[in-house]
């Protein structure tokens, strides 16, 4: 299996950017080389997708990116491309969708949410996935150093 990472993101101007700033920049504060990484932009809320996940029980969350994947960037991924699935969606608990295409039934978005993170709850699996509140954009009023080094001293520093 490749050492490549996935990050799949809900849009497609700000989290890119977030990620590009951060990844590097955790693993040189950590000591740890930076594995090379593909970027998704799924392009509508975390809903849609688990929602269509659910309702093909065949098929994983690769196959269904793949399928949703109109700028062929995960045109040559194979269940062996990444060794970690990363997900950033953005908390939209106002979301009130139909449970399937048919409109049979509705989703409440803070209903589904505990069911989401138990199954995307491991980055080698069906991916892991982080949910920011309010949104992406928040991370402009956050101390990089401060968490930064809250990252380092949790995860990666043995000692602590």
């Amino acid at each position: 299996m490749s050492e490549k990472v996935l990050f799949v993101l809900e849009g497609a101007s700000k989290e890119p950017k977030v990620i590009d700033a951060l990844w590097p920049l955790a693993h040189s504060w950590a000591g740890v080389s930076c594995p090379p990484k593909t970027v998704y932009t799924f392009c509508t809320h975390i809903y849609t997708l688990f929602r269509d996940l659910k309702a093909d029980p065949d098929l994983d969350l690769l196959g269904l990116l793949k399928e949703n994947d109109a700028d062929g960037v995960l045109s040559d991924a194979d269940s062996d491309t990444f060794s970690a699935i990363y997900m950033f969606f953005d908390y939209d608990g106002h979301v009130n969708m139909p449970r399937n295409e048919h409109g049979a039934g509705h989703w409440d978005g803070d209903e589904v949410l505990g069911e989401m993170l138990k199954v995307f709850s491991d980055e080698t699996d069906q991916g892991k996935l982080f949910i920011s509140y309010p949104m992406v954009e928040a991370i402009q009023h956050i101390d990089c150093e401060v968490v930064l080094t809250y990252f380092k001293h949790t995860k990666y520093n043995k000692e602590c």
